[in-house]
C-alpha cells in the first residue's frame, strides 16, 4: 500500500510538472512577443531585403524534395524507389529546368524501360514549362519510345513555337518527328523555313 501511495504521489507530481512545462511554453513566448512588439528597438516586421522572392521559394522547396528523394535513394530500401522517384519528380516540378533534377527523375524509368509511365509523369511538367528546351526533348524521347509520336509531335511543335530565338535542337526535333509521321510536305516547307532563320541555318543539312 505504501507504494502503490507513493507511486500515486510521484504520478500526481510528474503530471504537475508536466502541466507547469506545457503552460510555460503557452505563456512565455506570448509575454517575449508583447514585449518586443512594443519596444521601438525592435521593428515589427523584418527588413524588406531579408524577404525571399517566389522564385527563391520555389528553388529552395525544390531542393528541399531533391535532398528527401536523394535520402530515400541513398537508404538501399527497394520500397522508397516510388517515394523517392516522387520526390525527384517534386523537384523537377518547382524547377523545371535543373539537368539534375531530370536526370534522378528518369533514371528508374530508364532503367526498367517504362516510358509510358515515364512520359505521363513528365507531360504535365513538360507542357507547363514550353520553353524548358531539355524537358521538351526528354519528355519527347518518352512518348516516342511509349509510340506516341503524334503527341510528340504536338508537344514539340508548341515547343517550338514558344523558343525565341529558334533553338536548333527544337528544330532538329521537330523535323525528325515530321519525318517520322511520314509529312514529307511538311518536312520540306519546314527546312526551307529554317534556310532562312539565322539561329538555324548552320545546323542542318539537306
Amino acid at each position: 500500500q505504501i507504494k502503490s501511495y507513493a507511486f500515486r504521489v510521484e504520478s500526481v507530481k510528474h503530471s504537475f510538472q508536466l502541466w507547469l512545462f506545457a503552460f510555460s511554453l503557452w505563456i512565455v513566448p506570448g509575454a517575449n512577443a508583447e514585449r518586443i512588439f512594443s519596444d521601438t528597438r525592435f521593428p515589427a516586421e523584418p527588413p524588406r531585403d531579408l524577404y525571399l522572392t517566389d522564385e527563391q521559394i520555389e528553388k529552395s522547396e525544390a531542393l528541399g524534395s531533391f535532398a528527401w528523394g536523394l535520402f530515400l535513394q541513398m537508404t538501399g530500401d527497394g520500397r522508397n524507389i516510388k517515394a523517392s522517384t516522387d520526390a525527384y519528380l517534386e523537384a523537377l516540378r518547382k524547377n523545371p529546368d535543373s539537368a539534375i533534377f531530370l536526370r534522378h527523375a528518369t533514371a528508374p524509368f530508364m532503367q526498367t524501360g517504362e516510358f509510358g509511365i515515364m512520359a505521363e509523369k513528365l507531360l504535365p511538367i513538360a507542357r507547363e514549362n514550353p520553353t524548358v528546351v531539355q524537358l521538351q526533348l526528354v519528355t519527347s524521347f518518352a512518348l516516342q519510345r511509349a509510340a506516341k509520336v503524334d503527341e510528340a509531335l504536338g508537344l514539340i511543335r508548341a515547343a517550338d513555337e514558344s523558343v525565341r530565338p529558334a533553338n536548333p535542337k527544337l528544330f532538329r526535333e521537330h523535323a525528325a518527328l515530321l519525318w517520322h509521321s511520314q509529312d514529307f510536305p511538311a518536312v520540306r516547307k519546314y527546312i526551307h523555313r529554317a534556310s532562312r532563320s539565322k539561329p538555324l541555318r548552320d545546323h542542318y543539312v539537306t
